[in-house]
């Protein structure tokens, strides 16, 4: 069943489409294929992995300490300095 997932997936014709449209199209000649089959075999495939996109969780992380840090100077830091300044 793989072959024939990864055959219909390279199909000029047919194929570089998304994981539900081609589970959709193989549905129904193969009644008996899961998406979870389809879903597998695709995510071993290189073109599929190449345009994944990339976890932002890093990014994300680092962007709330930067929120955190902004509030923090400028609810307390600033104003002390400011004051002292005057």
């Amino acid at each position: 069943m793989d072959e024939i997932i990864k055959n219909a997936f390279y199909d000029p014709d047919t194929g570089y489409t998304g994981t539900n449209k081609l589970y959709r199209k193989l549905k129904k000649i193969y009644p008996a294929l899961k998406l979870a089959d389809v879903k597998k075999v695709l995510s071993k495939q290189k073109i599929v992995q190449v345009n994944k996109k990339e976890s932002l969780f890093f990014f994300g992380v680092v962007f709330e300490w930067f929120k955190i840090l902004d509030r923090i100077f400028c609810t307390i830091i600033f104003p002390l300095f400011f004051r002292a300044c005057f």
